[in-house]
């Protein structure tokens, strides 16, 4: 699933739940411009923020490690996530 496609149903939960972004916000404990900006992907939320993000609407979001990647310095891991 896309960036772009998690951020879609999020947005369309909170409008479901008639949730104003002000109030998302106070759920979350963030500034209600932070939360403006990652509906409209101008900014990226943290993990953390994101996590918070989907439980305040309800949304489970799944990580699953899609593979190991190698560099020359230091080793990363590629992960999915699923917003269900």
């Amino acid at each position: 699933m896309q960036y772009s496609d998690m951020i879609t149903i999020l947005v369309n939960q909170r409008k479901k739940l008639k949730i104003t972004q002000e109030e998302l916000s106070d759920l979350i404990g963030c500034d209600r411009t932070l939360i403006t900006k990652w509906e409209r992907q101008q900014a990226i939320p943290n993990v953390m923020n994101f996590m918070s993000w989907s439980n305040a609407l309800q949304k489970e979001i799944q990580i699953k490690e899609i593979r190991q990647a190698n560099s020359s310095r230091e080793k990363s891991r590629l992960y999915e996530l699923q917003c269900e």
